[in-house]
């Protein structure tokens, strides 16, 4: 015996009136007890005790002459002789333990190695201390199929399957399978390719604002395109020009769109056409706009030749 159940409360009633040396003396006869499981050799107790005076020895002589019983050439103990004889009793059922264990770990082995060997054979290179389990899901994922523990092996030997007592279960190992060619979903055609714009709307400008929406996260709808180009009808009607709507939209990253802003129509007259952002209008531009308006009719605006040629002629004498 490796181990026995020591009572702390019954040991201390039974020998609180033990000295020092008769308690340890005590002590050492229960533990060669329990170890040899047989009962102390009157010819060898005192050496068991490990005794070295006469004061050692007749502590062990108080000891054995309270605790134990002489049978023969032995000292025996009535709870030492309880304990022996039902751990005897259960040593076959510790012996049939100890070897499922054992037979647990060594399928447990062979199980991660060939989990191991069939995800490398897929590409798949997982850590050294990677629990089965997650083995057995990564394995089901490349192969497509469901990798089970349902083989029954037994620790006498017996074939799979056939269950008895003290069995242990082993998972089979999965065969070998290329991996699954998942076919590739055709991508749906974008909302701005099947938008059915009015021949007036750029279909370059109106990509351009759909992706913009995009990439802000806010992707159009159909119903969004249809509101979109009702409000680019309403505002047409009213004098706007739509691609110059979607231009201001998308510089300005807006998810709708309005009326072009005054500033934004002056400054694209005068760059002939071309509409930069609004933030490039400095106030030069704007005082060059003011100082046109301020010259409107004006005959400055014309040659000083054809300025002459037009002055009327004095035809009184």
């Amino acid at each position: 015996m490796n181990w026995y159940e020591h009572h702390l409360g019954d040991y201390a009633r039974d020998t609180a009136h033990l000295s020092m040396i008769e308690d340890g003396a005590y002590r050492r006869l229960l533990d060669r007890y329990y170890a040899t499981e047989k009962p102390i050799p009157v010819a060898d107790v005192y050496r068991i005790a490990r005794c070295r005076d006469e004061c050692d020895r007749h502590a062990v002589d108080v000891v054995t002459g309270e605790f134990f019983t002489l049978d023969g050439d032995v000292f025996r103990h009535k709870r030492c002789d309880e304990v022996i004889s039902e751990f005897a009793e259960n040593e076959p059922e510790r012996d049939a333990k100890k070897a499922n264990a054992k037979e647990r770990k060594r399928l447990s082995r062979e199980r991660r190695k060939s989990l191991f060997e069939q995800l490398r054979l897929h590409g798949e290179v997982p850590a050294f201390d990677t629990p089965i389990k997650a083995l057995e899901a990564m394995l089901s994922r490349v192969t497509g199929q469901d990798v089970t523990r349902d083989r029954t092996v037994t620790s006498t030997g017996q074939d799979a399957g056939q269950p008895c007592d003290g069995t242990i279960t082993q998972p089979p190992l999965p065969t070998t399978q290329p991996p699954v060619e998942k076919k590739k979903r055709k991508a749906a055609p974008s909302p701005a390719a099947t938008a059915e714009l009015p021949d007036w709307v750029d279909r370059t400008v109106w990509d351009g604002f759909v992706e913009m929406r995009k990439r802000k996260r806010a992707p159009m709808t159909e119903r969004a395109q249809v509101l979109v180009i009702q409000a680019l009808t309403k505002y047409r009607d009213q004098g706007e020009d739509p691609n110059a709507m979607l231009d201001q939209s998308i510089r300005n990253t807006w998810t709708d769109v309005y009326p072009v802003r005054v500033d934004e129509k002056q400054y694209t007259t005068l760059t002939n056409g071309r509409a930069p952002s609004t933030r490039r209008v400095g106030l030069t531009d704007m005082s060059r706009l003011a100082h046109g308006f301020e010259n409107e009719g004006s005959d400055h605006s014309q040659p000083a030749e054809a300025r002459r040629l037009a002055a009327p002629v004095d035809t009184s004498g």
